[in-house]
């Protein structure tokens, strides 16, 4: 298996090589600077939360602004999106480490709302469009491993800075130590970024825009009765070609918008409180804990590595059918089992379940899109389920505080449940089974 991946990477596209280094450097940055950036804030004398709050208004941004960004990566390119938008995110992350007043940090957290979302926009549809058809769920699994896996050796190697920083400087007091850290992981991150200038895009956004006004000559009615193709017409031919969405595309995302949010609603009223569920269920301690987060981050990363063989088997809308599916009696052991051992072992395959249909799930949506449109598609997906998000945080507190656990676990049932139903309705029944086995990524619609 990691043979085949060594295989993939040689053939990978410079672009995406390119691409997976900054993003590799991104998240280590990303990890190490949020392992200290709480604590930085209590020492300040801030509360948890405020931490909660600061929290949820970078999260309002990402949900008002993705759609946004969407539109302006299909406008101006993936490169242009990605440097622009993770340089100002990543220069508000080093302002919020030298900042004490709660209003300044408040704007920090917005602006890193704001244009964090150009990197969410454009960086699956640059993944798809820089690929073979063959590689593609090697890419996305890949770019899944590599969020994992940093967040792993990040928290790791990241528990390690002070002692380092301390060693060469004796006299730093704890905000000292956690500015330098602050420092440290966003020069990490701009790191990555040097790598984006090396991309380049295959087609220019002003080059897509033509290539969309040809394919939709505007024909109107000659002075004689019949037709006539008039250049004079341009209004109509821009406004063509500024809205390139097809009706079947247009349907095709409100479907797929519908499966997947209500996998976020699911997984949002169980994964943000795993931690407190067991321990207020098992009466687990720090280190108890630990190992069940740990295993399922382990079953994480294995799942998302046997991706790419689970979809060439089985083709890519079973695949995703069935591993959905197969996560209903893991959230039910989940639910009513009074195992320690048993709840983490379903933990732990439910979550390698989840991230296994990832990068299937990925290259589906980017399939039945055309490239002038992927990235206003993925932006509206994210401003979508980060809000139902939200609201799932929200409402999922409210059932565990006022009926427990268990009711809570039986919501992300229902919403799995529901979400695989509506997933066979729309993509798998009848004709979409035949269709969607020989699904290569290069379809008519991928490829216009």
């Amino acid at each position: 298996m990691l043979s085949s991946y060594a295989r993939r990477w040689r053939i990978f596209h410079p672009n995406i090589r390119a691409f997976l280094v900054f993003d590799t450097c991104y998240q280590l940055a990303l990890t190490v600077y949020g392992l200290y950036f709480p604590r930085y804030l209590i020492a300040l004398g801030h509360a948890e939360d405020t931490l909660g709050s600061l929290m949820a208004a970078g999260t309002i941004c990402i949900a008002l602004f993705s759609l946004g960004a969407g539109i302006l990566s299909d406008r101006i390119g993936r490169r242009r999106s990605l440097i622009f938008g993770v340089s100002i995110s990543k220069a508000a992350f080093l302002l919020r480490g030298f900042l004490i007043a709660l209003p300044a940090l408040y704007g920090c957290y917005i602006v890193d709302g704001i244009f964090i979302t150009m990197y969410s926009a454009a960086g699956t549809p640059f993944i798809f469009e820089n690929t073979a058809s063959e590689d593609r769920i090697h890419a996305f699994s890949i770019q899944g491993m590599i969020v994992r896996a940093s967040g792993i050796v990040g928290n790791t190697a990241g528990g390690l800075l002070p002692r380092l920083i301390l060693a060469v400087s004796p006299g730093l007091d704890d905000i000292a130590v956690y500015r330098t850290v602050f420092v440290l992981s966003v020069l990490l991150a701009f790191a990555g970024v040097r790598q984006l200038y090396a991309i380049r895009e295959p087609l220019a956004p002003a080059a897509a825009l033509a290539e969309t006004a040809a394919a939709h000559p505007t024909v109107v009615a000659a002075p004689n009765g019949g037709d006539s193709s008039l250049p004079s017409a341009p209004r109509l031919a821009r406004l063509r070609a500024n809205f390139p969405w097809t009706r079947a595309e247009l349907v095709f995302l409100v479907q797929y918008t519908v499966t997947a949010s209500l996998i976020s609603m699911g997984a949002n009223h169980v994964l943000p409180f795993m931690n407190t569920f067991l321990i207020r269920t098992f009466d687990a301690g720090p280190d108890v804990v630990g190992v069940v987060l740990s295993a399922a981050q382990l079953a994480t990363l294995l799942g998302i590595m046997v991706a790419p063989a689970l979809g060439a088997r089985f083709g890519i809308t079973p695949s995703v059918l069935v591993t959905r599916l197969m996560a209903l009696p893991m959230l039910l052991v989940m639910a009513f089992s009074r195992q320690l051992w048993l709840v983490a072992a379903a933990y732990s395959f439910r979550n390698g379940l989840h991230q296994m249909s990832a990068p299937l799930t990925n290259t589906f949506m980017l399939a039945h899109l055309s490239r002038k449109t992927r990235a206003t598609a993925n932006g509206f997906l994210q401003s979508f389920q980060n809000g139902v998000s939200a609201l799932s945080m929200f409402t999922s507190g409210l059932i565990i505080t006022r009926y427990g656990y268990r009711t809570s676990f039986e919501v992300a049932m229902c919403a799995y449940a529901l979400s695989a139903f509506f997933f066979w309705l729309f993509f798998v029944r009848g004709s979409a089974v035949a269709r969607e086995r020989s699904l290569d990524g290069e379809t008519a619609v991928a490829g216009r």
